[in-house]
C-alpha cells in the first residue's frame, strides 16, 4: 500500500525535468554508451494502454485495443504467450479460466490440469495445451467481476498478427501507433518444448513491416519482459527499445530470472535495457524519495514507465482518486510514461497539464476581476464516468468532470463522479470545452 503522499511543488515541469536528466545521463555515461540513443527518453509523456482499454472492455480483445487507440493511447500493450502449435497469441495469463469461458465448455473439461509456472503451482486450463484452432473457440470475459460484464462472451483471443495488423492500420501521419509487447514467461515456454520466443515475436512483427534492425518512428515497437536473461539475449538482434519489468521488493525469493527493484543496479540494467517498468508501489508517495528514485534511473539513462494505473478507487491507495494519482506520477515526480487501463484518463491528464492557467473571477458578480488561476489545470480534467452523454465541441462526449471554481465563500469543489448524472453549469461547460478543443 502507498503511504500518504507529501506533495511539494517541483521547480521544473515534467518535460524540463526529463530533458535535464537526459543531459545529465549523457554526461555521466561512458563515451561508448553515448552512441546508443534512448528513444524512450524524450519530451513526450507516453500513455501505454495496458492490455487495451481494459477498464472498459475485456482485456486483450481487439475491441479493447481499438478503443484504446481511439482514446488517444500512444502504445497498446499485448502480452504474448504461445499455443501448443507455437502461434503467438495475446493474453495475460497462461491459465485461461480467469479471462475466458473455457471452464463452461464441456469439450475441454479433460484439458484441466496442474502445472508449475514460474515457481507457482496453478490448476486450470493452459494456453500451451490448446492449438490455435481450439483457442479461437473460446470467448473472452472481464477478469475483474466489478467491471462491466455486458461484453463477456463476444470476442476471441487475438493473435499477435491480428494486433500488429490493427496497430499498422490505425496509425496516421498525425498519430503514431506503437506496440509495447511483453514476452510472458519465456523460460517456462522453453521448458515445455515450445519455440524460442525471441524469434517467434520478431518474425511475426517483421511480417507486418516492423524491421528489427530499424526503429521506425511511425511504427514504434518496445519489447518488455520480467526475465532479464531474455532481454539480454534479444539485445544483440534488434534495435527496438527494451524495458526491464521490476517487481516491488519482497521478503520471499522471486522466481529465478525475475527481479525486483534493487536486485540489480540501474547501471547494470542499462547495459541491456532502455528503460524500467516498475510496479508503481515502489514509489512510496514521499515526494523526495520518489524524485530521488527518478533521478537515479535517469542518471543511468533509463526511462521509467510504472504499472498499473486503474481507475477504480480500490486501486489508488491513499490518493483521493485516479486523477490525483495520475497527477502525482505525471507532474509531481515526472515519470516518462505509464501503463493505464483507462487510457483516456492519462491522455486527459497529459492535455490538462499542458494547458496554461485558466482565468477565474474574484468576487460574486460578472463585474469581478479576472485573474490567473492558482489552481492547476489538472483540477479541471475530463475523466471517465457518466453525465448522461453530454456532448461538447466537435462531437466530444464529456463522461465526467472535476472542476474547481472560486466564489465569495472561497474555493468549492464540484466533483461529479461516475453514475451521478449531474449536468455542470454553462460556465463550467465552456471551460471544459476549452480544454477539449485545445
Amino acid at each position: 500500500e502507498m503511504v500518504e503522499h507529501r506533495t511539494t511543488t517541483p521547480c521544473l515541469t515534467p518535460c524540463l525535468r526529463r530533458a535535464f536528466f537526459v543531459c545529465l545521463s549523457l554526461a555521466l555515461l561512458e563515451p561508448a554508451q553515448c552512441l546508443k540513443e534512448n528513444r524512450l527518453l524524450n519530451d513526450k509523456f507516453l500513455v501505454i494502454a495496458h492490455r487495451g482499454a481494459s477498464a472498459y472492455l475485456p482485456e486483450h480483445s481487439i475491441p479493447a485495443y481499438t478503443l484504446a487507440l481511439e482514446l488517444g493511447a500512444d502504445y497498446i500493450e499485448p502480452d504474448v504467450v504461445l499455443t501448443k502449435d507455437g502461434v503467438p497469441v495475446c493474453v495475460h495469463n497462461l491459465e485461461l479460466s480467469d479471462i475466458t469461458d473455457v471452464a463452461a465448455r464441456p469439450e475441454f473439461e479433460a484439458r484441466r490440469t496442474t502445472r508449475t509456472v514460474d515457481d507457482e503451482v496453478l490448476s486450470g486450463w493452459f494456453v500451451m495445451d490448446f492449438t490455435l484452432m481450439e483457442i479461437k473457440q473460446l470467448r473472452l470475459k472481464q477478469r475483474l467481476p466489478f467491471r462491466d460484464t455486458m461484453y463477456n462472451g463476444l470476442w476471441q483471443i487475438p493473435t499477435l498478427e491480428e494486433v500488429a495488423e490493427l496497430a499498422k492500420s490505425k496509425g496516421t501521419a498525425t498519430h503514431r501507433v506503437g506496440l509495447y509487447v511483453e514476452a510472458k514467461s519465456p523460460q517456462f515456454h522453453a521448458s515445455v518444448g515450445l519455440p524460442d520466443m525471441h524469434e517467434v515475436i520478431l518474425s511475426t512483427l517483421e511480417a507486418f513491416g516492423y524491421n528489427r534492425s530499424f526503429h521506425d518512428s511511425n511504427m514504434p515497437v518496445v519489447l518488455q519482459c520480467f526475465e532479464h536473461p531474455w532481454l539480454k539475449d534479444i539485445r544483440p538482434i534488434t534495435v527496438w527499445p527494451l524495458v526491464q519489468l521490476l517487481l516491488r521488493p519482497r521478503a520471499t525469493p522471486l522466481y529465478g530470472p525475475v527481479i525486483a527493484l534493487g536486485d540489480m543496479s540501474f547501471s547494470e540494467i542499462a547495459a541491456f535495457s532502455d528503460g524500467i517498468g516498475p510496479d508503481k508501489h515502489v514509489f512510496t508517495g514521499d515526494t523526495q524519495h520518489d524524485l530521488n528514485l527518478m533521478a537515479d534511473a535517469h542518471a543511468a539513462g533509463l526511462a521509467v514507465h510504472p504499472w498499473t494505473f486503474r481507475p477504480e478507487k480500490i486501486f489508488v491507495g491513499n490518493f483521493e482518486d485516479a486523477a490525483s494519482e495520475l497527477r502525482y506520477f505525471m507532474h509531481d515526480i515526472g515519470v516518462d510514461g505509464l501503463f493505464a487501463e483507462a487510457p483516456d484518463l492519462a491522455v486527459g491528464m497529459r492535455s490538462a497539464l499542458a494547458q496554461p492557467p485558466l482565468l477565474q473571477h474574484e468576487g460574486d458578480g460578472d463585474g469581478g476581476k479576472s485573474t490567473p488561476s492558482t489552481t492547476s489545470p489538472a483540477s479541471l480534467l475530463v475523466v471517465a464516468g457518466s453525465v448522461g452523454g453530454l456532448v461538447l465541441g466537435a462531437g466530444v462526449t464529456v463522461l465526467a468532470f472535476h472542476i474547481r471554481r472560486r466564489s465569495s465563500a472561497g474555493f468549492s469543489q464540484l466533483d461529479e463522479e461516475r453514475g451521478r448524472g449531474a449536468t455542470p453549469p454553462a460556465t463550467e461547460l465552456r471551460q471544459i470545452e476549452r480544454i477539449i478543443s485545445a
